[in-house]
């Protein structure tokens, strides 16, 4: 049986000095620190030693002094202190250095000029919606798949257990050469095999009139302008990438494989997305929250 839960392993760049080191003591309860974190921290106290007693400091009145070593000690606080994700905030300085520069706060979107910085924050270089073909601006490309899952609350145990193990098998044979990246929203419902099948069913009538006609209008727009366009669901996608196309297609087969052979444990449903369909669901999430 697959495991409940995976350990995630710590980034291969990580070095010595993210080595993390407890000094809770019996009195004291502190979260362990990275190495490099306690460098910095000793290395801001004896800063402010060499501060206050061998430079120019040390001529200044004592409430100046103090006022200096709490106002470094308070800086050295702000930058090396971890937030939520583990990181010092210091790595967010030369981000901050880029983001006053007036040019890096600002993409210009008219269509007299260069679309180059507008395609770097999409990451999405251009769209082939003939052939699904999404080509990234790193060199990258992808094919992108409207997905249906299995995964539900209401599964027995017998049934969960085979979809993780399922989902575990699949997993363990992907191949480093290209990435799976999934993609939830919110849209409104899709409407369109159903508009198609009440358009049939009403065209294969053998007899017509005017209120039977009324109905089938009233359905259609019902159909379209209310459930179509109003009535929220969740979607899921999944965008297969890779560095160069003998790469996707191995990640492409490998989906196709499972869809036809997995019994639907892990994929129900894969739609390959084209034209319409593809520039719709990348609109989704880069054109932004429509104005109400």
């Amino acid at each position: 049986m697959a495991k409940q839960s995976y350990k995630i392993p710590d980034s291969l760049a990580k070095n010595w000095y993210d080595t993390q080191i407890s000094l809770s003591t019996k009195n004291s309860q502190l979260p362990p620190l990275p190495v490099k974190i306690i460098f910095g921290f000793l290395g801001s106290f004896f800063f402010c030693l060499w501060l206050v007693f061998a430079s120019f400091v040390k001529y200044s009145s004592l409430p100046v002094q103090i006022l200096l070593v709490l106002l470094i000690m308070g800086l050295t606080s702000l930058v090396l202190v971890p937030d939520a994700t583990g990181n010092s905030k210091y790595s967010l300085v030369p981000a901050l250095l880029d983001y006053m520069q007036a040019d890096n706060r600002k993409i210009i979107v008219r269509s007299t000029k260069p679309a180059n910085n507008f395609m770097h924050v999409s990451g999405i270089n251009n769209v082939d919606p003939k052939h699904g073909y999404i080509k990234f601006t790193d060199g990258g490309y992808g094919y992108a798949y409207r997905v249906v899952g299995s995964a539900s609350i209401l599964l027995f145990e017998e049934d969960k257990t085979a979809v993780l193990d399922r989902v575990d098998n699949y997993y363990r044979n992907m191949k480093a050469e290209y990435e799976q990246i999934y993609i939830t929203s919110k849209e409104a419902q899709h409407v369109e095999a159903q508009l198609r099948s009440l358009k049939e069913r009403y065209q294969n009538l053998n007899s017509h009139d005017k209120d039977l006609d009324a109905i089938a209008n009233m359905e259609y727009r019902i159909l379209r302008d209310e459930i179509g366009q109003h009535f929220k669901s969740i979607h899921q996608y999944l965008i297969i990438r890779a560095s160069n196309p003998e790469s996707l297609t191995l990640g492409k087969n490998m989906l196709i494989s499972e869809v036809q052979d997995g019994r639907g444990l892990m994929f129900k449903q894969a739609q390959a997305l084209f034209g319409d369909d593809l520039i719709d669901m990348l609109a989704s999430i880069y054109k932004g929250k429509e104005s109400v």
